[in-house]
């Protein structure tokens, strides 16, 4: 196991990507208040692909998609904003054989995303000069049951309350993770801090998971944290990590492959 602290400079460039980059809205959105209409959204770097699923005029389902949303401009929070022409699209039947002369996009009007937060986007989009807004959340279909032991690596930036970053923090660690009944545990160990544990009430929103509350080292340190944008897949778990203690506040990240 390594650790490296580097100086200001070194700690600008390396994470100076963190925050923007690291999100992604791929994800089924809705309204709890308008249940059957929504958007999916599949994100690949800075473009989106977004299906609005909604009703026409006469009641009947509606589908509209933008194919290539692409990111115009960033938030004052390092948030995408997604900008495309949407279309209303015309084809075979599912019951015949595929006729590719049936096939028609109509282009109807212009998409807007604009991720508020993390969990929230606001959605703007016109079909034949009528205009529309919506606010979708993530939708949850389940909170994950994990319990597994993963080996990875932190990255933090530190800076002290009131002042610049200082310097970057890199180390390896093994931890294990469990989410259970509301609550989510990570204990880490490594050459660092020792072992440290992670614990606070825990919530799930689409594909993230978040959690935060006080933390404890072996070697004395204590504070408070949070861990947003956690992923969990088959092979490993990745995610945003804060914490405020010794050291000062460190913001990073933290990628792991499950043993």
């Amino acid at each position: 196991m390594s650790t490296h602290i580097r100086c200001l400079l070194a700690g600008l460039l390396l994470a100076g990507a963190l925050d923007s980059r690291a999100a992604n809205f791929t994800d089924l959105w809705w309204n709890a208040q308008e249940s059957g209409t929504g958007a999916q959204i599949v994100q690949q770097g800075e473009t989106a692909f977004v299906t609005l699923f909604v009703y026409g005029a006469n009641g009947e389902p509606l589908w509209l998609v933008a194919p290539d949303a692409r990111a115009y401009a960033y938030s004052a929070g390092g948030l995408p904003q997604f900008r495309g022409t949407l279309y209303r699209t015309r084809g075979s039947a599912f019951s015949g054989p595929w006729d590719a002369s049936k096939s028609e996009t109509i282009a109807v009007g212009t998409l807007y995303v604009s991720p508020t937060e993390l969990a929230t986007i606001k959605v703007d989009y016109e079909v034949n000069n009528i205009s529309v807004q919506k606010t979708f959340t993530r939708l949850t279909w389940e909170i994950p049951i994990a319990a597994a032991n993963y080996a990875g690596n932190f990255r933090l930036r530190y800076s002290q309350p009131g002042g610049p970053p200082y310097g970057t923090m890199y180390y390896d660690a093994e931890f294990l993770m469990y989410v259970e009944n509301g609550e989510g545990l990570m204990r880490v160990t490594s050459d660092v801090k020792g072992t440290c544990n992670y614990r606070g009430p825990y919530k799930q929103e689409g594909r993230y998971g978040s959690f935060s509350g006080q933390y404890e080292c072996a070697n004395g340190d204590t504070g408070s944290f949070g861990i947003t944008r956690l992923e969990f897949t088959d092979g490993g778990v990745t995610g945003t990590i804060s914490d405020t203690g010794r050291d000062g506040l460190g913001v990073g990240r933290f990628g792991a492959v499950r043993q």
